[in-house]
């Protein structure tokens, strides 16, 4: 029997929402985003941010390969992430923040 398997954009939103350490069976589950609360919004929080979801993606979903970070506005805060799909090499993008958070 197989394990019913999340959606990939299911699994993007999960992994930036969720804080480092916080998963009892999978503390390496997450990004570092919490580091980012109450600093300035500047170029170094963006590039921590897209550093930040990159690593924590690589990291925790290996059915992508991230191409791309892009922010498409930071009030309220929308990212576009392109990715590619390793399994059909199809190309995505899923957005997050905004209107999809």
């Amino acid at each position: 029997m197989r394990i019913l398997e999340i959606s990939i954009d299911e699994s993007i939103k999960r992994i930036i929402e969720t804080t480092l350490l916080t998963r009892v069976m999978r503390p390496e589950f997450g990004s570092n985003m919490i580091e980012l609360i109450d600093k300035p919004i500047n170029t170094e929080w963006r590039m921590l941010f897209i550093a930040y979801a990159h690593d924590a993606l690589e990291k925790n979903e290996d059915r992508i390969m991230v191409k791309n970070i892009t922010f498409l506005s930071m009030e309220p805060l929308s990212v576009q992430i392109d990715y590619i799909d390793v399994r059909d090499t199809s190309e995505n993008r899923f957005v997050f923040g905004g209107v999809n958070a």
